[in-house]
């Protein structure tokens, strides 16, 4: 009964915070709608913001959720500007089929500029999107058949169906249902597992592959879709201007876009809409008072110009409308992995030989995990032991040796299919997603279950619901084992390193894994928490009937817990047997002891 009120509470508060957050936009879309009843006429180039709001969100995707920091977004607005207005005037196709055209073309550049970034990151990744930006500007400049070069490219008003609304108070409402689109996509992306990959990568791209996120995937898919809707920007803003001309997407256009975005809060769906706002009418807030100003008023104006940036922070809540979930305690065994059922070793680890430029790390271990054990591997420090779980789950690629997991060879395996496997594992150093919620970083650990398409989640398909409600039952029932539910819409940052602990083994056992990897659970934990960490760890294999395989230095956790425990030292293995067995080997005692 406990558990079921706690339920209960929370997805009503959910439901709470749901239903506000729908008025305020519902609020806040009546008075833009009105907008154009209630300014004077020539305040309606409000359609601007719109227009900047598209280049905040497109480049908020990239920086704000995914961490990759591009400095040649203008150039994506070049391309879909001169690519939309030549697939109209030159090739004489209608306004709608032009404009997804644009879209198309700028999505395939995106991907072209986003193979670097699989490579790259931080300044250097930064540095390859200036060099493109700066390779655009020149072919625009050079490509006159296409682009006018130089002398420029005039652009008629939209006619759309017949229609011409080339006139403010129509292209206001036009770049608005347009803005409205962009933002009901991507936070359709957000809520859904594409957006919690982004955000994953962001913060630890080593735990998101650990959690099933294939970077080079997920990376190439955030570039394809802000170029995309920097392409329709593009389409809007070459309306807007009326005449395109090489020099208008600098890189310093590129610069403004993204500090609007840096001011306005990375990871902030309202902040590129209130950075927008900032960009457009700024300078015209300048403009009425310049006179009534000291000079270097004045001079602010000019640094601005036209194109200055903005906005506000607060991060989106990924919560979903959802009914009212039955709490359940424990899954049924046979959901799991019953202990002991299969009759020969869950994990392998054959002659295994791990060496960095020359220093061989580990030597020539070889043991085997026996299905519905726990399973301890000790050492002193720098012994190799992190070494063999990061060739384990993949991240390190062994220079000898075989892994041999459930019957499957897994030497080749990438790390990004770890999870699917049936492996996952926690990081002696945490690695959290940490200005996420508890609930969020659980929900990343569903995603090697993932069976939604990106066009799916893109339009949050009944299928994408259905799914997602799945993936909320499943993590609730990790939530209510391990007795998070305190703390599951608590920014993980503000949590204790203990507590923190314990959701990152949450977020493990929300992959549904047959292994389970625990790097140095008891670090840093008091003697009491180390004794929940113990309590943990034994229902897990009980319970849950998942094999657990675990590093540990505290002694008194690896003998309340372990069924086998292997020593090593410099890379090899020295002793292999019962706690008390390896405790008293001499080599054990020479090792942490000297001598």
């Amino acid at each position: 009964m406990r558990v079921l009120f706690k339920t209960s509470y929370t997805q009503d508060l959910e439901l709470f915070r749901d239903g506000v957050q729908r008025n305020w936009y519902a609020a806040l879309l009546v008075g833009l709608l009105i907008v154009p009843l209630l300014v004077p006429s020539y305040l309606v180039d409000i359609s601007l913001v719109f227009i900047y709001g598209l280049c905040g969100l497109s480049l908020m995707v990239l920086a704000g959720y995914t961490g990759l920091v591009s400095l040649g977004h203008a150039a994506f607005l070049g391309i879909g500007a001169y690519a939309h207005v030549y697939f109209v005037h030159d090739w004489g196709l209608p306004w709608v089929v032009s404009v997804a055209l644009a879209c198309v073309v700028t999505a395939a550049a995106g991907v072209l500029v986003g193979l670097p970034a699989l490579r790259m990151t931080g300044v250097y990744l930064s540095i390859a999107t200036l060099a493109f930006a700066l390779i655009i500007q020149e072919i625009l400049t050079r490509w006159e058949r296409v682009t006018g070069g130089l002398k420029g490219k005039p652009v008629d008003k939209p006619v759309i169906f017949g229609v011409n609304l080339g006139g403010d108070v129509a292209f206001y409402f036009l770049s608005l249902a347009f803005l409205i689109g962009g933002l009901w996509f991507t936070g359709n992306l957000l809520r859904a597992p594409t957006g919690r990959a982004w955000v994953a990568i962001r913060d630890s791209e080593i735990a998101a592959q650990s959690m099933g996120v294939n970077l080079a995937v997920y990376k190439t898919i955030a570039f394809a879709y802000s170029a995309a809707l920097m392409g329709i920007a593009g389409a809007l803003f070459a309306h807007k201007i009326g005449f395109l001309a090489p020099e208008t997407f600098s890189v310093l256009l590129s610069i403004q876009f993204l500090l609007m975005v840096v001011v306005g809060g990375l990871g902030s769906l309202h902040g590129a809409f209130y950075g927008a706002v900032f960009v457009a009418l700024l300078p015209v807030a300048i403009s009425q008072a310049r006179d009534s100003m000291p000079a270097w008023i004045g001079a602010v104006a000019g640094l601005f110009g036209k194109d200055a940036g903005g906005a506000t922070s607060q991060a989106p809540a990924l919560l979903l409308d959802l009914p009212a979930l039955q709490a359940r305690y424990l899954p049924a065994p046979e959901d799991l992995h019953a202990v002991g059922a299969a009759a020969v070793s869950l994990l392998s680890v054959e002659g295994l030989v791990m060496e960095f430029g020359g220093v061989r790390a580990v030597a020539d271990v070889t043991f085997a995990v026996e299905p519905g054990e726990v399973f301890t591997i000790i050492g002193p420090n720098g012994a190799g032991k992190t070494t063999i779980f990061n060739v384990i789950s993949r991240i390190y690629d062994p220079t000898l040796g075989r892994l041999v997991f459930d019957g499957e060879d897994i030497t080749g395996v990438p790390p990004h299919e770890i999870a699917r496997c049936g492996i996952a594992r926690t990081f002696q150093n945490i690695e959290l997603f940490e200005h996420a919620s508890v609930l969020q970083n659980l929900l990343l650990g569903r995603h090697a279950h993932k069976r939604s398409g990106f066009v799916e989640e893109m339009l949050f398909l009944p299928r994408v619901r259905a799914l997602e409600i799945e993936h909320r039952d499943a993590v609730e029932q990790v939530i209510d084992f391990l007795d998070l539910q305190p703390h599951r819409d608590s920014l993980v940052v503000n949590l204790s390193y203990g507590v923190r602990k314990v959701v990152e083994m949450a977020r493990a056992l929300c992959t549904r894994p047959k292994l389970l990897l625990l790097d140095e659970p008891s670090s840093g934990l008091s003697v009491e928490e180390t004794a929940d960490m113990a309590f943990w760890i034994q229902d897990i294999r009980t319970m849950l009937g998942i094999t657990v395989l675990m590093v540990e230095h505290d002694m008194s956790l690896v003998s309340a817990v372990s069924d086998r425990v292997l020593a090593v030292n410099y890379g090899r293995a020295i002793a292999l047997g019962t706690a008390r067995e390896v405790q008293e080997h001499p080599d054990v005692i020479t090792a942490y002891l000297g001598g």
